[in-house]
């Protein structure tokens, strides 16, 4: 019986781990409208002015080699901050938001400024 109760618990630990969680970039595409958080390093950022759209896009590498993300950031919310997207570029960071497929590539769009911010340190 304890043997059943602990198996169970361990189930149910894993899921609640796991729920909401993106692994692969692959998979972002499959998890269209849920909110998730990406960090990486920032290695580029386009204004709005450039690419023609409402927003600023930020490309940025996870923890997959050769692999770029995108955070779309609103002309409003980039008008709202303290410090200019660029200032990023270089640096470990982290978006959250939810996730939209634009033919066939996932994109995060970030709504508030506290959805960008520093990658906490991750002891090896």
């Amino acid at each position: 019986m304890k043997a059943k109760i602990g198996i169970l618990m361990l189930c149910v630990y894993c899921f609640l781990i796991s729920n909401g969680q993106v692994t692969t970039a692959d998979t972002l595409t499959k998890h269209g409208g849920e909110n998730v958080t990406l960090c990486g390093i920032v290695k580029t950022v386009q204004s709005s002015e450039k690419v023609g759209g409402n927003g600023s896009i930020v490309t940025f590498t996870g923890d997959i080699p050769d692999k770029t993300y995108t955070a779309i950031i609103s002309n409003k919310l980039n008008k709202s901050m303290d410090y200019k997207l660029e200032s990023l570029i270089g640096k470990n960071i982290c978006f959250s938001g939810k996730i939209k497929v634009n033919k066939g590539n996932a994109e995060i769009m970030v709504t508030k400024i506290n959805d960008i911010y520093k990658a906490p340190l991750v002891k090896k």
